[in-house]
C-alpha cells in the first residue's frame, strides 16, 4: 500500500462533484420558450410509481361480452400502443384471461401541468381506429379498415433461399374488404405497398409483390416471434367486436 498524493485525491474528489452536481442539476440550454435536455436531472425524471404515486386502472370488454385470449391480446396492444402516444413509456400492463380484465399503471409527477391523467385513462380505453392506405403516408387513399380484417396470426414459413425457418403475419379479409384488397394490390404490385395504420401512428408499410384476389396474405419481414406477435395483436385489435370500459381507477 502506499500513500495517495494529495493531486490526485483533490482531482478525484473534483469528478465526484461534478458527476453529483450533473446528476442532480442535469444539462440544459434554453432558446426563446424552447428547453432542449442533453442529460436529464432529478426534476426531469419520471420516477416509478412505487415512489412517486401515479395511475393504476383497469379495463375490460363493455356489456360482459366473453373476449376470447386473442382478443384481450389485441386490446391490451391498443392500450400499450395508446401509452407510447402519450409518451409514457415507464408503463405496466397486464391482462388477466380469466376475468377478461387489462390492468394498466404508470407514474406521474404532480409538477407536469401538460399532463391530464383522467384524459389519458380515457384515450386509453377508446376503441382503436385502423386503417390500410396505399402508400407509405397518412394522407394515402384509404384501402381497407379494421372491419374488413376476419384475423391477423403469426405462422412459420421456409425462407425460400436459406431453407431458414421465419415468422411471418398471415392477414385474413372479410367479404366485405376482398375486392377493394384486390384492386389495390393489382395496382400496386411491384411497384408500391401497402401501410397500416392505428389511430395515426404506421404500424407498418409492406411491399406489394403480387396481387392478391383471395383475400389471404402474409406480411413478410425480419421479424421474431415476439414482433411478428405485436403486429398480429395491433391489426386484430382494430377489428375487436367490442369496446373497452374503464372498471376501475385511482389516480
Amino acid at each position: 500500500m502506499r500513500k495517495v498524493k494529495k493531486p490526485v485525491f483533490f482531482i478525484v474528489l473534483l469528478c465526484i462533484i461534478a458527476f453529483g452536481y450533473l446528476t442532480y442539476a442535469g444539462i440544459h440550454t434554453q432558446y426563446g420558450d424552447i428547453k432542449t435536455s442533453y442529460i436529464k436531472g432529478v426534476e426531469d425524471i419520471r420516477w416509478g410509481i412505487d415512489i412517486q404515486g401515479g395511475v393504476n386502472a383497469t379495463f375490460e370488454p363493455a356489456d360482459n361480452y366473453d373476449a376470447t385470449k386473442e382478443e384481450m391480446d389485441a386490446a391490451k396492444a391498443v392500450i400499450e400502443q395508446r401509452l407510447v402516444s402519450l409518451n409514457i413509456t415507464d408503463s405496466e400492463v397486464y391482462v388477466d384471461y380469466k376475468k377478461n380484465k387489462v390492468m394498466v399503471s404508470f407514474p406521474w409527477q404532480a409538477n407536469e401541468e401538460s399532463f391530464d391523467p383522467e384524459a389519458a385513462v380515457s384515450e386509453l380505453g377508446e376503441t382503436a381506429k385502423l386503417v390500410f392506405r396505399k402508400g407509405k403516408e397518412e394522407k394515402g387513399e384509404q384501402v381497407l379498415t379494421g372491419n374488413d380484417v376476419k384475423k391477423a396470426e403469426v405462422r412459420q414459413t421456409q425462407d425460400e433461399t436459406t431453407g431458414n425457418i421465419k415468422y411471418v403475419v398471415s392477414l385474413t379479409l372479410n367479404n366485405s374488404g376482398k375486392k377493394a384488397f384486390a384492386d389495390a394490390t393489382t395496382e400496386l404490385a411491384g411497384k408500391g405497398s401497402i401501410s397500416i395504420w392505428m389511430d395515426d401512428k404506421c404500424i407498418s408499410a409492406p411491399s406489394v409483390n403480387s396481387a392478391i384476389t383471395d383475400g389471404e396474405c402474409v406480411i413478410e419481414g425480419k421479424f421474431t416471434y415476439d414482433s411478428a406477435k405485436a403486429l398480429s395483436d395491433k391489426i386484430n385489435a382494430g377489428s375487436i367486436p367490442f369496446d373497452l370500459k374503464t372498471t376501475s381507477t385511482n389516480i
